[in-house]
């Protein structure tokens, strides 16, 4: 499209098939998304979620959904810009919360028992709170 560019009317149409083009270029060269899910390069439009100084890419929201950010993020990075945590209060060991439906889960009281709970609730998925130095863990 060099010659249409430098001679450009204002007319459009000319332009209309380079979508199909622009999926050539951008096959043959090294410069793509992938989704960080099904590993698809994503042509069309795309999800974008930024994680501290990261960004993933997805190209749809089942895609995203069901994204394991465990497998991706080390466990110090996700320290750092997860706002709670598990801590053995006696020496002081930190872990990040366990992820469940991509989000970590938080601290509930269930039947008396502190349990970890999925966000989306405890009829999701409900897990007993980690043990270190023979103690459960506490979230901070």
């Amino acid at each position: 499209f060099r010659e249409s560019l430098i001679n450009f009317s204002g007319e459009t149409s000319q332009f209309n098939d380079f979508n199909k083009d622009l999926e050539k270029i951008i096959l043959n060269s090294e410069i793509f998304i992938k989704c960080q899910t099904c590993k698809k390069i994503i042509l069309d439009e795309f999800r974008e979620k930024v994680i501290g100084d990261m960004k993933i890419f997805f190209c749809c929201n089942s895609c995203e959904k069901y994204f394991s950010y465990d497998n991706y993020i080390e466990e110090k990075k996700r320290l750092r810009f997860e706002e709670m945590h598990l801590y053995c209060p006696y020496c002081e060991y930190v872990k990040p919360l366990p992820i469940h439906c991509n989000k970590p889960m938080h601290y509930e009281n269930i039947n008396e028992e502190n349990k970890l709970i999925c966000w989306m609730g405890p009829e999701c998925k409900i897990m007993d709170i980690p043990k270190h130095c023979g103690f459960p863990m506490k979230i901070k």
